[in-house]
């Protein structure tokens, strides 16, 4: 099981707005939420070892 994440979205959302932080525009911190999605994997489980 892994979280989808937009990695892309991400980075240009964060170079984007240190830009507007390093020109004086913004100067409280801001919250940004970017969607993921839930990717439910069999593999999530750990490997099942026979008893001896």
């Amino acid at each position: 099981t892994t979280v989808r994440q937009p990695i892309y979205e991400m980075g240009t959302t964060a170079i984007s707005l240190l830009v507007r932080l390093i020109e004086g525009k913004e100067k409280e911190p801001l919250k940004v939420e970017l969607p993921t999605q839930l990717i439910i994997r069999e593999s999530s489980g750990g490997k099942k070892y026979k008893q001896i």
